[in-house]
């Protein structure tokens, strides 16, 4: 049965293997009657199965998740080249092999052992055996079949090569149908002789300016031959050279001969040899297309490492941009020192991921790292949730609570909003940072702490301290080492790489590929200003890829904000809905102005407390306690308060797993 195609297994747009369509019936899974196991980087989602009949080829899923195409699930699917289906977190390509395998000639009376050796030729080079054997079991079979001694196959050296064999000595040149080729021996049988070369070169020039099958029955008669001295001196009978063909082009010939007293070649011998080198050409034609698959797939796989290995920092950061470059050189030129470390830069630019980061690149990674978010509790309890408290310290503590410092010890604590801390938890802060001990609220014993303190912010901690709302001599104890982290809109070259990441991540979590994006979709991605930087581009792509429909992400599916090319922050507020003052008391007009005003600046500032109570100028605890009044504060988990206005919230993020995720 000839190998009529390839089924080519790719992970993440690689491909890592290449199953050859040649058995009746060929299992792909993980069972152990499976004939190909895909590789275990990935969970191979469900068993298949591929039966051949000719040169058709049915897929049979057995679950229990099935491949899809073109967006639909199939079960059962007969292949067709081109045919692309995505099965769990894989893409499975057919590929069409060259060759087709000819309709049988009329057997003729008396050939029946030829016929069957000649089928027999059929399996063997349709079978998985290396090809260099495979060649070896043909010459011998023929010169079996054909009563001769000696032969040999000869090859191009472009097909040598395509077989990804090293070009064997002495080559032959040839002029094949007006060019210049030249040939090597493949395989041989007795082919010694005192000239040079194996084979006559006048017989490999007539079969090549002919391109047909050269039969000689008795050299000495023929005018061409006889006067070859080297058949004479080798006392060669007759002559047999059957050329093999792929699309009209010469890649190589079978030869043999007969000497002495053995009977001549004739016609029925050069018809099994051609019927023979057709199936010869098919089986050299899929291996070296299989060769041909697995050199593209180890270059695919070169690429995407050098590709991997630009836009993926050795922190396993996505980076492309110089300026991001500067930032991770930075960070890890610090993270041998055990100095503090100030992270600067606007929300979902990434500073809690930059600070895990530089804790598992410091002498410290075998410890802890323990996050805060400051703005997560209500000013009453971010105290006790850093430093801990005693049983019985304030009213509800009914045990004893170990704070953020202890469960830091060892290793490095995060503080992300250190602007927003209460100033008196600001000085508490101060003389752990002085004295590398904490007193737990009601207790007056001091706890030896070792904490490595990495700090983040997006506010401008200089404003806030000619404000009066942060310690000057705080600020220079965590400003020791300040790194400002570009936002997004400063560093364009990086989104491309980060979109590509993004896909590969989707595609691996939600079992389908999705590998290419619409130029027009990545040059509307390159302009938007991203106010959200890069939490908001994961959350944009995350969407687009739950819509779209096929494995090119497009326009369609991005968000029109995206597509307008307007940030939604630069859209007007909604003007707040007032009741008609002429049905107000002075009373109700103040609290509606009131309400009014602080709700307008919330919405102002995206629902996030701590910036309206400064612009207020209004203490946070006033403010918590109206929101709550209005009832537009809900409470998150102990200690976890986020005002909730226009779907704004002041609550902990998600945390991402890139440059983003704070």
């Amino acid at each position: 049965m000839l190998v009529a195609g390839f089924l080519v297994i790719l992970l993440r747009s690689e491909a890592v293997t290449v199953v050859p369509l040649e058995a009746p019936r060929v299992i792909i899974g993980t069972d152990e009657d499976a004939d190909v196991r895909p590789p275990a980087d990935a969970p191979w989602p469900g068993r298949l199965a591929i039966a051949t009949l000719g040169a058709s080829h049915e897929l049979t899923s057995d679950g229990p998740v099935h491949p899809t195409l073109a967006g639909r699930t199939v079960r059962r699917h007969l292949l067709r080249p081109g045919d692309s289906l995505g099965h769990g977190c894989y893409e499975l390509k057919f590929v069409a092999a060259a060759g087709v395998t000819p309709a049988p000639r009329p057997a003729a009376p008396g050939r029946r052992q030829e016929l069957n050796a000649l089928l027999v030729l059929a399996r063997r080079c349709h079978a998985r055996v290396g090809t260099e054997t495979l060649l070896e079991e043909v010459l011998e079979c023929l010169l079996e079949l054909c009563s001769a001694r000696r032969g040999c196959v000869l090859l191009t050296k472009d097909e040598i090569e395509a077989l990804g064999w090293e070009p064997g000595e002495p080559t032959l040149p040839v002029c094949v149908t007006g060019t210049s080729a030249r040939f090597t021996v493949a395989v041989s049988r007795q082919m010694t002789g005192t000239g040079p070369d194996p084979v006559s070169r006048q017989v490999l020039q007539r079969v090549g300016s002919t391109g047909t099958s050269l039969l000689v029955p008795d050299v000495a008669r023929d005018p061409a031959t006889r006067a070859s001295a080297s058949l004479a001196v080798q006392g060669v009978r007759s002559v047999l050279a059957v050329p093999l063909k792929r699309a009209g082009q010469m890649v190589g010939l079978i030869y043999i001969d007969s000497l002495g007293s053995r009977r001549p070649l004739a016609i029925e011998d050069q018809q099994l040899l051609e019927g023979a080198a057709e199936h010869v050409v098919a089986a050299l034609t899929s291996t070296a297309q299989q060769r041909r698959l697995e050199r593209e797939a180890r270059s695919a796989r070169a690429v995407a490492h050098q590709e991997s290995a630009r836009h993926h920092d050795p922190t396993g950061l996505v980076v492309a941009s110089s300026s991001m470059a500067r930032v991770i050189d930075q960070l890890v030129r610090v993270a041998v020192q055990d100095t503090t470390v100030l992270l600067l830069g606007e929300s979902g630019t990434g500073k809690e991921l930059l600070a895990r980061v530089l804790h598992q690149r410091s002498p410290r990674h075998a410890g802890p790292f323990v996050a805060v978010n400051c703005m997560a509790f209500a000013p009453d309890l971010v105290e006790s949730e850093l430093f801990g408290h005693e049983k019985g310290a304030f009213t509800g503590a009914t045990a004893a609570h170990i704070g953020r410092f202890e469960l830091a010890h060892g290793g490095t604590l995060f503080l992300d909003e250190v602007g927003e801390l209460d100033p008196r938890v600001q000085v508490k802060l101060l003389r752990v940072l002085q004295e590398k001990t904490i007193e737990r609220v009601g207790s007056g014993r001091s706890r030896a702490v070792d904490v490595r303190l990495v700090c983040a912010t997006n506010a401008d901690l200089k404003r806030a301290i000619a404000a009066g709302r942060f310690r000057e001599d705080l600020y220079y104890r965590i400003a020791v080492f300040p790194i400002r982290i570009p936002p997004l809109r400063e560093r364009p070259d990086d989104v491309p790489a980060l979109v590509e990441h993004f896909l590969r991540d989707l595609s691996t979590r939600m079992g389908r590929v999705i590998g290419e994006v619409e130029p027009e979709a990545l040059a509307l991605f390159s302009r938007y200003p991203w106010p959200g930087n890069v939490r908001e581009l994961r959350n944009v792509i995350e969407r687009a890829f739950v819509l779209a429909r096929s494995s090119v992400l497009t326009r369609a599916v991005l968000p029109d904000d995206l597509v307008q090319g307007v940030s939604p922050s630069a859209a007007p507020p909604a003007e707040p809905q007032e009741a008609p003052a002429s049905r107000l008391t002075f009373a109700q007009a103040l609290q509606e102005f009131e309400r009014t005003l602080i709700l307008g600046r919330l919405r102002d500032n995206d629902g996030n407390v701590a910036r309206t109570s400064r612009d207020l100028d209004l203490p946070r605890s006033t403010l918590y306690r109206k929101l709550q009044e209005w009832g537009k504060l809900r409470r998150t988990g102990p200690g976890h308060g986020s005002a909730d206005h226009d779907g704004a919230t002041t609550g902990p993020s998600r945390r991402g797993q890139d440059p983003g995720s704070s």
